[in-house]
């Protein structure tokens, strides 16, 4: 009897081990686990409690819509089709009718806010843009967000060219004719003469700098790609810039110099 128990006991045993060791976690399993943990933390930290919807009245009947549409959809009450729309982040409803001074007003201050970032992009704040808006309103009424940034880019390059001009004067002078180029390329109307200008000023920044020499590369449109290649001194590059073509077929020219640096600099 003592060794049918020692021999069961020791089968009961080895069982008990090989159970364990099943249940022992490989090391797989535990970067499995571990990452799986990962992703399910950073789940919960992304998902953030939804605000709690406040009722909203349907613009045609007055009804109180609880919880409001998220989305285009007639009234539950008259039928008549709510409009749905986004504006800062908050659900703006309306009738037909209203849809067409909306996505108008929508318009100006997508204008507005894109004026103001190019005013930015040439060291002018908003509260410097908003301020020359308020006298020009005066000065011009009807004047818009484009005409602030147009007066203000004129002011600051003329303001750029009264004094004798350094290389970070160039620089600025530069960017100022570049931005303006832009909005007038995002307005589709010809902006090729300021993009040579802004070429053009950019170079004699390097003029200062002691490098006399640029090679032109051009490969957006027929009429660009017959320059490339060709190197102008810098002191004709800025008198008579080809590029970008007057007749360039590019949306926007992305045609640009390369400085030819002698090995001796």
């Amino acid at each position: 009897m003592s060794i049918l128990k020692r021999l069961f006991g020791r089968k009961k045993d080895g069982q008990e081990s090989a159970s364990a060791k099943r249940r022992q976690p490989t090391a797989g399993s535990a970067v499995q686990e571990a990452a799986q943990s990962r992703q399910a933390n950073s789940t919960a930290r992304k998902r953030k409690p939804e605000p709690p919807q406040t009722p909203v009245a349907c613009p045609h009947c007055g009804v109180i819509l609880s919880p409001p549409p998220m989305r285009t959809r007639k009234c539950p009450e008259c039928r008549e089709r709510i409009v749905v729309r986004t504006r800062r982040r908050q659900k703006v409803y309306m009738t037909d009718a209203q849809v067409a001074a909306f996505d108008q007003e929508r318009a100006r201050e997508v204008l507005r806010n894109r004026a103001i970032r190019a005013a930015e992009g040439i060291g002018i704040n908003r509260q410097a843009f908003e301020a020359r808006e308020e006298t020009l309103q005066k000065e011009m009424p009807g004047a818009g967000p484009g005409d602030v940034f147009w007066v203000l880019a004129n002011e600051r390059a003329t303001s750029l060219m009264k004094g004798r001009m350094d290389s970070s004067d160039w620089h600025s002078l530069s960017m100022i004719y570049f931005k303006q180029a832009r909005w007038l390329n995002e307005q589709g109307r010809s902006y090729w003469h300021l993009k040579r200008e802004a070429d053009k000023a950019y170079a004699q920044s390097y003029a200062q700098r002691g490098l006399d020499t640029l090679e032109i590369m051009a490969d957006d449109c027929d009429g660009c790609r017959a320059f490339n290649g060709r190197r102008f001194p810098i002191g004709e590059a800025v008198k008579d810039w080809p590029i970008p073509e007057s007749v360039c077929t590019a949306d926007w020219c992305t045609c640009m110099w390369n400085l030819v640096v002698p090995d001796h600099f």
